[in-house]
């Protein structure tokens, strides 16, 4: 990898570790304009909300409301070049009680954990579109103001969306809707 591909793709990286950590998690909602493209879509859209920067931040605001105070853990994050431009992939896990309203379902006080799986694609070639933000902090719990990431236009999210409507006791158990299906511990 050339050192203007390594530039990008680790400025993705970054910028995803930021969507969640930031944004998702901490809920900093204000810092979608400084990480998305104007143009950024999803392929793969949360049911029910745009496609755009405003799915991200209604996706954001659903959980705040419904989960407040949630666990995010980030459980693998890696990047790479390909087809000239950075690529991306999390693997996420949630965990938290439903408090308040999910999508029109109200607050069951049921714990849920789900997985979550994304493919984020940045914006640019090597070197590409690069900016500097103090959007994290450093050891000093201070902005860090070096923190560069490569603004990210393109998103895939899967997420274990039926095991998260299982745990909250509105869809049955796989099992019984697929009976030939066994569970093995």
């Amino acid at each position: 990898m050339l050192a203007d591909e390594h530039e990008s793709v680790t400025g993705a990286v970054a910028a995803v570790k930021a969507l969640f950590t930031d944004v998702f998690h901490k809920g900093k909602t204000h810092l979608i304009d400084l990480i998305l493209t104007e143009d950024f879509r999803f392929q793969y859209p949360f049911p029910g909300f745009s496609a755009g920067k405003e799915g991200i931040a209604e996706f954001t605001k659903l959980f705040h409301g419904a989960f407040p105070g949630f666990e995010l853990d980030v459980n693998e994050l890696y990047g790479s070049f390909h087809n000239g431009r950075p690529i991306v992939t999390i693997r996420w896990t949630f965990r938290g009680t439903q408090q308040g309203d999910f999508a029109g379902v109200k607050a069951t006080s049921h714990y849920v954990t789900f997985s979550a799986i994304g493919m984020y694609g940045g914006s640019g070639g090597g070197g590409g579109t690069a900016a500097v933000v103090a959007i994290g902090t450093n050891a000093s719990g201070s902005d860090d103001p070096h923190r560069r990431f490569v603004q990210l236009n393109t998103g895939w999210l899967e997420m274990d969306f039926y095991g998260l409507l299982h745990q909250l006791k509105l869809v049955p158990p796989i099992e019984t809707l697929l009976p030939r299906i066994r569970r093995k511990f």
